[in-house]
């Protein structure tokens, strides 16, 4: 018993931590995690209900039950905008709109994989935003369309079009030569806590 109380608060110290971290980077303005924040700290009431939750049905089971937690969430879309929130879990995304106008991609635990490789934009400028704060992100921008893709971590690894950088807050930009002529054009922000970003066309 002893052993489990100190694994819980290990990771609720943890879990407070990493808020804090993010409220400090927001606010200092090392990297934009405003709406990672603001969507996403309710997640702490959440986890506090699921645990209590969780430990009064250990109480009453046997102690060999396993609870699986972490569920892959795969989708094909074919909408012209984009917009998915996840707490736990894989989130892999593929798009082929003929007008697509961007949107954005948040996960706290677990996986991004974008593929944007078919989408056709509708817009001058389409603003896509993929962001996480454990795991990695992987996007798969289109071949033929103008891009600028930033890239950033507090601690992990970035790979942008063969680029690479890593350590403690590394960060990448990438950006087409005629990108700031170009009449349509994607701009692409990925960012990460602790994980690793990688950007590549196909």
């Amino acid at each position: 018993m002893a052993d489990h109380n100190a694994k819980n608060n290990l990771l609720w110290g943890a879990i407070l931590i990493l808020f804090g971290l993010l409220f400090l980077l927001d606010n200092f303005d090392i990297m934009d995690f405003g709406d990672i924040v603001r969507t996403f700290w309710p997640v702490v009431l959440i986890l506090i209900g699921v645990k209590i939750i969780l430990d009064k049905k250990r109480a009453n089971s046997k102690p060999e039950r396993e609870v699986e937690t972490g569920v892959t969430d795969e989708k094909h879309k074919t909408s012209s905008s984009l917009s998915e929130s996840n707490v736990f879990g894989y989130i892999k995304i593929i798009i082929d709109s003929q007008k697509f106008t961007g949107g954005s991609v948040n996960n706290v635990f677990g996986n991004i994989q974008l593929d944007l490789s078919k989408v056709q934009l509708d817009q001058d400028l389409v603003k896509v935003y993929v962001s996480g704060i454990f795991g990695d992100l992987t996007v798969v921008l289109p071949e033929g369309i103008t891009h600028r893709v930033k890239a950033s971590a507090v601690a992990g690894d970035l790979m942008v079009f063969g680029n690479k950088r890593e350590g403690l807050l590394p960060s990448l930009e990438h950006r087409a030569e005629n990108y700031d002529n170009a009449k349509s054009k994607l701009f692409l922000q990925a960012s990460i806590v602790f994980g690793s970003v990688k950007i590549k066309s196909e």
